[in-house]
């Protein structure tokens, strides 16, 4: 039997030969679709202060406008949806930033300074005029007080989204403190990257995969150039191929009345349809691990993935011949 093999569209890999692409885009968001990326936005605009080594470094409030051009180019990519690397970014492999931590840092204190009972008994306010002023302006509130051998540890939370590198820097000085440290970032994640190119900007996104904990060994970037009318171009991308480099189907099942539902999914999916032979439903992260394997019986069939992390998923569903059934899972 000749079979046609077809890239589907969902496919999570793309050619780093594939030609710029530019679509049109908005600039403008919900609520919701602010909200989702909001923290990256504030993240990206505290980088980028530092990237250009602007004034606003010393501020510890944020400006807005920074803020909101960062966001502006989130939300233009997000709203991309003529772009088959948008879908890749945004809604399989949901890449968000991770760093910097911008409302948790710790103290280190030197304990011979009577002000540092309070901490010690865990109230936040010490009765130091200058530490209480930083405290109450900045809402920040003691969550833990830890002794490490010889070293002492405080550390502090707020609501607010903050520049920490200028928050920890106008503790640094101040009597009884010996050190100050924002939160560290366990191990590599995803990210994404902001520049300013002429009257553009540059968004550039990053996926990590193996060993990540110590690194991540393999990387792969997608990159976003987005103009001051919001339209979005597609620059290309580059780096290591991900795990799962293609997903195929077959005219048999892809004209096939089989059905997986409901997608995404809590946790509970039936499969319906009517096999020739025995079925086999295989599961895959997007690394390409295999996270499960079932044998699908009848014509109607559950299984519950509720023990699966949230995410994007790979199924792929097969009687054994050559052709195949495969398409994207969202685990909610």
């Amino acid at each position: 039997m000749d079979i046609k093999i077809l890239i589907v569209v969902v496919a999570i890999t793309l050619s780093g030969n594939i030609l710029a692409q530019t679509v049109p885009s908005s600039c403008v968001g919900t609520d919701s679709i602010k909200n989702i990326y909001y923290v990256d936005a504030v993240r990206l605009a505290v980088k980028r202060i530092y990237d250009i080594n602007s004034p606003d470094t010393i501020n510890v409030t944020i400006r807005q406008e920074n803020i909101d051009s960062c966001l502006s180019s989130l939300i233009a990519v997000h709203n991309a949806t003529g772009l088959q690397a948008r879908d890749t970014v945004i809604d399989i492999l949901q890449i968000h930033t991770q760093d910097p931590v911008l409302n948790f840092f710790s103290i280190e204190v030197d304990t011979a300074n009577p002000w540092t009972t309070s901490w010690k008994q865990s109230v936040t306010l010490t009765g130091d005029n200058t530490i209480d002023t930083l405290l109450i302006k900045y809402g920040l509130t003691l969550v833990d007080y830890i002794v490490g051998g010889s070293q002492v540890f405080a550390l502090f939370q707020t609501d607010s989204l903050l520049n920490i590198y200028a928050l920890v820097d106008s503790f640094k000085l101040l009597p009884g403190i010996v050190d100050v440290q924002k939160a560290p970032m366990p191990g590599d994640a995803p990210n994404i990257y902001y520049t300013v190119q002429d009257s553009s900007q540059k968004l550039t996104f990053r996926y990590g995969w193996g060993d990540c904990l110590n690194g991540c060994i393999y990387s792969r970037y997608w990159e976003f150039k987005i103009y001051q009318n919001c339209s979005v171009e597609y620059l290309g991308s580059y780096g290591t191929p991900l795990p799962i480099t293609s997903i195929f189907e077959s005219d048999t099942y892809s004209q096939s009345t089989i059905t997986i539902y409901p997608n995404p999914t809590i946790g509970l999916i039936t499969i319906t349809g009517t096999f020739d032979d025995p079925a086999t439903l295989e599961l895959y992260d997007i690394t390409g691990r295999k996270v499960t394997k079932h044998m699908i019986t009848g014509n109607n069939y559950q299984l519950n993935i509720s023990h699966l992390l949230k995410g994007f998923y790979i199924y792929e569903l097969s009687t054994g011949k050559p052709e195949y059934l495969t398409g994207k899972l969202v685990k909610q």
